[in-house]
């Protein structure tokens, strides 16, 4: 049944230590579903498997001209294998509807908001409307379902709506204590063309979409919205200098700081933002600040050195001499 029902059928399997994409088996899967002859083939399928990758020419050059996100790359120092095949052979199709469910909300919610100065009557009206923009915004990705009959939708349904509450109650919180809000952008598309050498034909582009940028007192604030997040294995904090920013590129616990300035290298790169996590979870630190614990260095030089840093690694990603390595987890 799930090769019969299957659009396209990818085989990875092992021989001689090394993992290969057979196109010949695969070939002739795909012509005898399309002829409708039963077919029959013993699969063996392996957990962990290390595999070295060569890059393709024409893949890389794409890559290039599309250019780089966060998550893509994100997911190259995590798995230089998974990388490939989502971000390369886009293989992955799934979609998560929790994060862009939640984010579409809050957008609705707070975007009569922009450029004026959040109050606690705002966030009063912002809980007031929360219930129906929930309930149209969740309808549309779950049409014509009872959540009251479907356990695992209602359950999804009473998480949103948690998670909305907490990210709400992050910004009531700060008001109470006497802190200015003013936001600025919501969903904010930005996109930067770089030179990754003194060659005036070696660029590409870096980009994203960040949650919000506001004003907190004044100073401008990038926010990330984390539906996700896990104390003992996400580090928001880093010891910097020189020698140790490297462990950004490297190390898959500082994903979080990765991502934040980043984004702050396309809106500025001689100046540091308040890098901010908003977290799901009403607790007492459910608003996490980058803290970059260093004397030696300067705000405004943070940004220069992680410039170069992830240039530095772009360039690995297209190098085509340097081949892939990683594990694929079946």
């Amino acid at each position: 049944m799930l090769f019969k029902n299957s659009k396209n059928i990818y085989f990875i399997y092992k021989k001689n230590d090394k993992c290969i994409i057979n196109n010949k088996i695969l070939q002739n899967i795909n012509n005898n579903k399309k002829k409708k002859i039963n077919f029959n083939y013993n699969i063996k399928f392996y957990n962990n498997i290390k595999i070295k990758l060569k890059k393709k020419k024409k893949k890389f050059l794409f890559l290039k001209k599309k250019g780089f996100t966060f998550t893509l790359i994100k997911n190259y120092i995590n798995n230089n294998i998974y990388f490939y095949y989502n971000n390369i052979l886009n293989f992955n199709n799934k979609k998560f509807f929790l994060g862009t469910i939640i984010h579409n909300i809050l957008y609705i919610l707070y975007k009569k908001y922009i450029n004026k100065n959040l109050n606690k009557k705002n966030i009063k009206n912002i809980k007031i409307n929360k219930k129906k923009i929930l309930k149209k915004v969740f309808f549309k990705f779950y049409n014509k379902v009872d959540i009251k009959l479907d356990k695992k939708i209602f359950f999804k349904y009473k998480l949103i709506n948690k998670y909305v509450s907490n990210f709400i109650f992050c910004d009531e919180k700060l008001l109470i204590k006497g802190n200015n809000i003013k936001i600025i952008y919501l969903e904010k598309k930005i996109k930067k063309k770089i030179f990754l050498n003194k060659k005036k034909n070696n660029f590409t582009y870096i980009k994203g979409k960040i949650d919000r940028i506001d004003l907190l007192n004044n100073k401008y604030r990038i926010i990330e919205y984390k539906t996700k997040f896990n104390f003992e294995k996400n580090k928001f904090f880093l010891n910097l200098n020189n020698n140790n920013i490297e462990d950004i590129f490297i190390y898959k616990k500082y994903n979080n700081i990765l991502q934040l300035l980043f984004y702050n290298l396309i809106l500025k790169k001689n100046k540091l933002y308040i890098l901010t996590i908003y977290l799901p979870y009403k607790i007492k630190n459910n608003i996490l600040y980058l803290k970059i614990k260093n004397n030696k260095i300067k705000n405004y030089n943070i940004i220069k050195i992680f410039k170069k840093k992830l240039y530095k690694k772009i360039l690995e990603i297209l190098n085509l001499k340097k081949k892939l390595l990683g594990k694929l987890y079946i």
